[in-house]
């Protein structure tokens, strides 16, 4: 059965991004909302928290509801609902206080994500790892058969996922044709130098005092294992007026740093530590969130946490690094063999 069998018309239907959503779920999740909205369908986008200030330029994002502010209106419009499409997540897990919902509803369910080893929840699955965000597997499977019906909306939301899940094009294994489906994007409507100013050159005075400190007293390079990290304390990002979303992207700057092959963004919040991971190469940063942090994702970009103290959290990183030594080496060898 296809996308288009699993709906329709009579009911609500429900898209679901993952917790804390980045432009890749927030804008799949909003591209379907404007698609299916233009066909007839009652469609309804609920995040199980808020989404980063930074995405609100979204075409629609005013409309989402959050479930972690509006819980009732959500569980009853949940409860009318005969289908649930779930955005950019591949487990109940990562839906936070949705997730028991996902898994006790009588709904039918509807996957469409491009992270690896996907749980077995939902009727129908659009999955694929090779694809390089949600998006795009939103524009391949569903849009592409309706693309007379595209929009400047669908199409800005698709590229803003796009673009940032593949760090701007930086990341290995971006084929031609995804640079075919942004420029399809750009030709149905999309902005680039729109976008990208509200994603990267947008934010607040307090975040840019945030990044300078974060930059001067936070970031640790251990240059034997050619790994930098950022340690965030909860009291000391407590000086800092921050919004939802303005540590993303911090985790980069590590990375960006000669001859370093493994960064990581270590944050101490309330009651669990939670950790980015981003890898250059073929060095796993999923290996080690999946191994040692209770987590998953890609290759090069993954996430985890820890209910560790954050020292402990520190001292098990030392032991993880000791034991990737090698592989590190190996990486950072064949990056600066490519470099020269």
């Amino acid at each position: 059965m296809s996308f288009w069998d699993f709906i329709n018309k009579e009911h609500p239907i429900v898209l679901i991004p993952h917790a804390r959503p980045d432009a890749d779920a927030l804008g799949s999740a909003l591209a379907l909302f404007h698609l299916l909205s233009d066909l007839g369908y009652q469609a309804h986008v609920i995040s199980p928290g808020s989404y980063p200030a930074f995405l609100s330029w979204m075409p629609a994002a005013q409309d989402v509801l959050i479930f972690s502010e509006q819980e009732q209106a959500c569980r009853n419009l949940i409860k009318k609902a005969q289908t649930l499409i779930c955005v950019d997540f591949s487990s109940p897990s990562r839906a936070g206080d949705i997730g028991p919902l996902l898994e006790r509803g009588a709904h039918k369910k509807i996957l469409i994500d491009h992270h690896p080893s996907p749980k077995d929840f939902a009727d129908l699955s659009i999955w694929s790892d090779k694809a390089v965000a949600t998006a795009q597997l939103v524009y391949e499977r569903i849009l592409s058969p309706k693309i007379h019906l595209a929009n400047p909306a669908i199409a800005s939301c698709l590229y803003a996922g796009i673009l940032t899940d593949t760090g701007s094009f930086q990341h290995g294994f971006i084929s031609p044709e995804v640079h075919r489906i942004v420029a399809s994007l750009i030709e149905q409507g999309a902005q680039p130098n729109k976008i990208a100013h509200q994603l990267y050159g947008n934010h607040s005075e307090d975040r840019l005092r945030f990044l300078g400190f974060a930059l001067s007293k936070c970031l640790h390079i251990e240059n034997k294992y050619h790994t930098a990290y950022f340690v965030l304390r909860e009291k000391e990002m407590s000086q800092f007026q921050l919004l939802v979303g303005d540590t993303e992207g911090l985790v980069n700057y590590a990375l960006s740093i000669e001859k370093i092959v493994f960064g990581m963004l270590i944050k101490e919040c309330p009651g669990v530590i939670k950790i980015s991971f981003r890898s250059k190469g073929s060095f796993p940063a999923n290996e080690i969130a999946v191994k040692h942090f209770q987590g998953g994702g890609h290759l090069n970009a993954a996430g985890g946490h820890s209910h560790s103290s954050i020292e402990e959290v520190l001292r098990q990183l030392q032991g993880i690094l000791s034991q990737y030594e090698s592989r590190l080496n190996e990486e950072a060898r064949e990056i600066s063999e490519i470099r020269t």
